[in-house]
């Protein structure tokens, strides 16, 4: 008689429990239910429902960061509800409806009141990055495809990280204030800092800036450490001297040249004035080789100048090093006698 008079207690109490429960999603405005939470069951549940129809939502970016990242398990925007709620301001679905409900002005609730991270949403970030890669396409843009949604078009992928890699390497676009916004809550995150990243993604500073880490010609060739500085500062110094030495090379084979040219123009008595702008005839001993030189003096004069188009003041340097050794040294052979100046060069 004990044992089923506290069964039926119990379950008298379960009910209240839940009366209170639905009561409070319901009417959540009297101060008896400031206390009440949403079960976690209920949070996780809605979260996966939401991130299995549209697992391209910013919120379930930041779901499956928390979920790998074991040193932001205890952030503030990792907890259920926080991300629960950013969903739900995004795309306000079905399974938001007791998040709505809950949560509306005037709410005595106090989770309502959880903070949510500052994302955009998801259309939002979709015409952000679609703006960023028709401005200036990067290598990141390829991971993303367009989608119908009715008559919007969204992008089909993880739109959250490939909108802050964007912004890792270009900050300065316009776009990117958004993610700005975002990363002042979150600046340790890996949405919006390489620390601690195995390849961290250089930023592309369109202006002179210090320090050592740059794209230098390449994906691959990326200082990462002093040494690597100081190694990629003497290869451009040394491609630099490198240039001048060719400069000198092609003056003196035009000397040379020059030379036969006069000498063939004496042996021939009977020769008349060249016909086409006072230029001898096409040989191939000559012409071919200075063509050969004309193309390899551009490539390194080219290569030089998107070396500083990098604005990295050390770079520069590095180029101003290289040419004031390399003028220095084949200076005279270049100059003699100024009636050649090399075009091949691009600074």
């Amino acid at each position: 008689m004990a044992k089923a008079f506290l069964l039926a207690l119990l379950f008298l109490g379960w009910l209240l429990v839940l009366a209170h429960s639905q009561s409070c999603i319901s009417d959540p405005f009297p101060p008896t239910c400031s206390s009440y939470v949403l079960p976690p069951s209920q949070i996780s549940g809605s979260i996966n429902a939401m991130c299995e129809m549209m697992d391209n939502m910013p919120g379930c970016s930041v779901s499956n960061l928390c979920s790998e990242q074991k040193n932001l398990a205890n952030d503030r925007f990792c907890i259920p509800f926080s991300i629960y709620k950013d969903l739900c301001e995004d795309m306000p679905m079905k399974n938001c409806s007791a998040y709505f409900s809950m949560c509306q002005n005037g709410s005595s609730v106090i989770q309502c009141s959880t903070q949510a991270l500052a994302l955009p949403s998801s259309m939002d970030i979709s015409s952000l990055i679609t703006d960023m890669c028709n401005d200036m396409y990067m290598e990141e843009c390829v991971q993303c495809i367009k989608q119908e949604k009715g008559t919007r078009m969204m992008l089909d992928c993880d739109m959250l990280t490939v909108y802050s890699n964007l912004c890792l390497s270009m900050p300065a676009m316009s776009q990117c204030q958004a993610w700005k916004t975002m990363c002042t809550q979150i600046p340790d995150w890996p949405l919006c800092s390489n620390k601690g990243s195995e390849r961290p993604v250089p930023a592309m500073k369109m202006y002179f800036h210090l320090g050592i880490f740059d794209y230098v010609l390449f994906q691959s060739w990326v200082p990462r450490n002093n040494l690597a500085y100081t190694g990629t500062f003497l290869v451009i110094v040394l491609a630099q001297i490198f240039h001048d030495f060719l400069k000198s090379l092609r003056k003196k084979a035009e000397n040379h040249w020059k030379q036969q040219s006069n000498s063939i123009q004496l042996r021939d008595t009977d020769s008349q004035s060249f016909s086409f702008m006072e230029a001898p005839p096409f040989n191939l001993r000559v012409d071919f080789p200075r063509a050969v030189l004309h193309s390899v003096e551009v490539t390194f004069g080219f290569l030089i100048m998107l070396v500083a188009m990098t604005f990295n003041v050390g770079l520069f340097f590095a180029i101003i090093v290289g040419s004031f050794i390399g003028t220095l040294i084949f200076g005279r052979f270049i100059y003699a006698g100024g009636d050649y100046q090399p075009n091949g060069s691009c600074h």
